[in-house]
């Protein structure tokens, strides 16, 4: 009888000890999924020994600061000496972003994962103004105010690399043939600074459309206009959005208004 409880007790502690390995092999694989899911790299020192490139980022001699938001130093470093030992143009799997000589950002296709290299001597790039064919322009949601609505006038990046917006966007109403109707918009008086677009960030300016109610009918003579014409700060070309509204086409009043880009 001792002998049979001693075996059944002893069966007991392997099932329990069985249990308790199970549950600290799922607590630590737990514990690395976490590590994994928040990895990330604020920088590590890298150094290139030659003149190299990969994946279209040039990459001169010296010291390099490797850095990521979702892969941890020591993974990231293995994945640039991967890079700087097999390939030297396009890298399977991979799209790298040259930002400057000896600075390039590396992101896994399809997906967020990324790590950016950087040259101890890389000088930040001369940005330039972005065109209109590198933007997304649109109207946002209607704020109305008394006597006017104003609109959002959303630009969007859709180029591949950083520009800048600076000033007052060029806007004017237009007929469903495109001509101009009245005057451009008036520019509302405002402190403005030089506006830095990622690729896929936005900014914005506003375009307030005046009752035509608020002026004699003389003065402005109001028509229906379908659409906006838009040029980007500084730029000459422009894009048409559709909008149905009614605007004066009298340049003796100007029923369109217009903040700079912030």
């Amino acid at each position: 009888m001792t002998s049979r409880l001693s075996q059944v007790g002893l069966r007991v502690l392997a099932v329990v000890g069985i249990a308790a390995a199970a549950l600290a092999a799922s607590v630590a694989t737990s514990a690395s999924a976490v590590t994994s899911a928040t990895a990330s790299c604020k920088g590590i020192s890298f150094s290139v020994l030659h003149n190299d490139s990969s994946g279209g980022v040039i990459l001169p001699a010296g010291m390099y600061t490797v850095s990521s938001p979702n892969l941890s130093c020591k993974t990231a470093s293995n994945y640039f000496t991967t890079f700087l030992d097999k390939y030297s143009h396009v890298i399977p799997g991979w799209k790298g972003q040259a930002i400057a000589e000896g600075w390039g950002t590396y992101t896994k296709n399809n997906s967020k994962t990324q790590f950016t290299v950087k040259w101890s001597k890389a000088k930040a790039p001369q940005l330039t103004g972005c065109a209109t064919s590198a933007l997304k322009v649109s109207l946002g949601p209607a704020n109305a105010t008394a006597g006017t609505t104003f609109y959002p006038l959303e630009f969007v990046n859709n180029g591949e690399s950083s520009c800048t917006l600076r000033g007052y966007p060029g806007v004017f109403a237009v007929t469903s043939s495109g001509k101009q109707i009245g005057n451009p918009a008036s520019r509302i008086q405002s402190n403005f600074g030089t506006v830095t677009l990622a690729p896929g960030e936005q900014q914005s300016a506003s375009v307030g459309i005046v009752d035509t109610g608020n002026f004699s009918q003389a003065r402005c003579k109001p028509v229906t206009a379908t659409g906006l014409k838009v040029s980007p700060p500084n730029q000459s070309k422009a894009v048409t959005l559709t909008k149905m509204f009614s605007t004066c086409s009298n340049t003796a009043s100007t029923s369109l208004q217009v903040t700079p880009v912030k």
